[in-house]
């Protein structure tokens, strides 16, 4: 591999993205995050990194030299769950401008689908379940970084080169389950309706937001359980309580879309 790049992570959340970096053998030398629970988060799986806990536009003219900047601006004024989005670019403007004063050579921005319809850097979307997360997640990146292999597929085959594609990763294989074939997912409508929606445990995961409630048996699937699906490591330890730990798992990018980004370096 070449040189440890020294990266330098903005609106980190949990730092599942970094945290994939670090297993493609770089270095998080700096998070800037808002979330103090989040911040927590970070020094418990990443003791060596320095953690700022305040806002990422504090600190941008302070910025030093880093090899890359990587980062997922917060995104709900780009997604269609919001009814008001704005498209507001005000944070995506700040992540660019850490990029041109850490005259950094690499970038990685992760961010939903739509930013693309008011932001035109070059971008792949790439749905999670394809690289072996047991979730269904389009998520847009932005990059300079080459597109990796992809390593699974709803129907496993042979790549032009003769490697194997393996079958997604469903739900009953990552959270080891028996019984019941599916899972519900409860949603709360307008004037409090309530809506419950079924998927088989034997595909992939829809995507995992900040307030999952999907039930398996007549239980709610617990934190530990939502991690697994967005492809946090089994020893990963997280900092506050239940609502806390859910929104940074649901805020989170598998840990494996970036640690197969940057092995491409």
């Amino acid at each position: 591999m070449a040189n440890k790049l020294n990266c330098l992570s903005l609106y980190s959340g949990a730092d599942n993205l970094g945290d994939g970096i670090i297993q493609a053998g770089h270095k998080i030398k700096l998070c800037i995050e808002i979330n103090s629970d989040c911040c927590k988060t970070i020094k418990l799986n990443h003791p060596d990194t320095e953690i700022i806990n305040d806002k990422v536009s504090n600190y941008l003219e302070s910025l030093g030299k880093f090899d890359c900047v990587v980062g997922g601006p917060p995104c709900p004024e780009f997604s269609r769950a919001k009814m008001t989005r704005t498209f507001d670019l005000c944070e995506v403007n700040n992540f660019n401008k850490a990029r041109q004063i850490t005259k950094s050579k690499f970038h990685f921005m992760e961010n939903v689908q739509d930013l693309m319809k008011v932001y035109k850097e070059k971008n792949y979307l790439i749905n999670c379940a394809d690289y072996g997360v047991p979730q269904i997640r389009l998520r847009r990146i932005f990059t300079n970084l080459q597109l990796p292999k992809q390593t699974h597929s709803e129907f496993p085959s042979l790549d032009l080169f003769g490697n194997e594609i393996k079958k997604w990763i469903n739900v009953k294989t990552a959270l080891n389950l028996s019984g019941y074939d599916f899972i519900q997912d409860r949603k709360t409508k307008y004037f409090d309706e309530i809506e419950f929606r079924k998927y088989s445990i034997n595909r992939p995961s829809h995507t995992v937001i900040t307030d999952s409630r999907d039930y398996y048996n007549n239980k709610l699937l617990d934190n530990k359980q939502l991690s697994i699906l967005q492809g946090f490591r089994n020893d990963f330890k997280f900092f506050g309580g239940k609502i806390s730990v859910k929104k940074q798992i649901g805020n989170s990018l598998p840990a494996i879309i970036s640690k197969e980004f940057f092995k491409t370096i």
